[in-house]
């Protein structure tokens, strides 16, 4: 039964704007964002029930075992976009299997880790995957939440939306400008998609490495969201994962451009309170087998 608003506080409305970046976020990684100690934790989870009866955010059924998971609701996004310049948003709650959720999650794991590092860096901010999006003036694009492409395979054309699992940006505010964003289509493989199948009708590894080597070659992200330069980051489950995928695009990928953006990687640490990875650092490797760190 919905109850009266409470007070919001700037504190409130910082976490609504963790939702609608992030998406789904578990208590701990609310805690890892919003807790400075671990004996604040039990005030914030106070604050996430009063939210909640004020179907402020909404508390999405999880196992007992489990850290609670929240989405924002669209009170909460109402009362957002009203108090901050973030583009309103027609809200529907997940109803997504238990796998999906789980993939959801670990995609949060690595973009709160990302946040949190921009955060440290004092002069960033970073870009929400909305705003991004409706750069594009198409309404196609931005219901869709991608971009089209059009490819060649072993002599099987495809037309394919590209839809990451996230697409951000950072800004930096100390550099010149055309020289101080960085833009990052993310995707999450938890290794049950298979490298390569019979045909590119069907999911595989292989049809979203020729999905973003057509972004690249047809300068897709410039001409609908002035975007002259993006990075794909995979995160997958482990090194022999990792480095499937990597022989895949160094076979597969014959753009040398689009190859050097693609960056390979193992799902690193959840973030914690008071803990975060440094997400340059964890062990990247380029569509052309070379290491590097991530490009910030």
């Amino acid at each position: 039964m919905t109850t009266t608003n409470p007070q919001l506080t700037n504190r409130d409305l910082d976490l609504f704007t963790d939702l609608y970046r992030h998406g789904l976020l578990n208590t701990k990684q609310i805690a890892a964002i919003h807790s400075p100690s671990e004996t604040h934790l039990r005030r914030l989870q106070r604050r996430l029930q009063k939210l909640r009866e004020a179907d402020l955010i909404h508390y999405l059924k999880t196992p007992i075992d489990e850290p609670r998971e929240y989405v924002l609701a669209q009170r909460g996004m109402n009362a957002l976009a009203n108090a901050r310049s973030f583009a309103p948003k027609r809200i529907s709650i997940p109803r997504s299997s238990r796998s999906y959720r789980t993939h959801d999650l670990a995609l949060s794991d690595f973009t709160v880790s990302i946040d949190l590092h921009v955060r440290s860096l004092e002069q960033a901010q970073l870009i929400d995957e909305l705003s991004l999006i409706h750069r594009s003036p198409r309404l196609d694009v931005r219901s869709h939440r991608g971009w089209p492409v059009s490819f060649s395979h072993d002599g099987e054309t495809l037309e394919h939306w590209v839809k990451p699992d996230r697409f951000i940006g950072i800004k930096f505010h100390d550099r010149p400008d055309n020289q101080n964003a960085r833009y990052f289509a993310i995707e999450i493989d938890r290794g049950t998609m298979p490298l390569e199948a019979n045909n590119l009708q069907k999911a595989s590894i292989l049809r979203k490495l020729l999905t973003y080597q057509a972004t690249h070659q047809n300068d897709v992200l410039k001409d609908l969201f002035v975007i002259p330069h993006a990075y794909t980051l995979f995160l997958t489950t482990g090194p022999r994962r990792r480095d499937n995928m990597v022989k895949l695009a160094q076979t597969t990928v014959t753009d040398d451009r689009a190859a050097k953006a693609m960056l390979f990687a193992v799902q690193p640490p959840a973030p914690t309170v008071c803990n975060h990875i440094d997400v340059s650092s964890i062990g990247w490797i380029n569509g052309r087998g070379e290491e590097m760190r991530l490009p910030l």
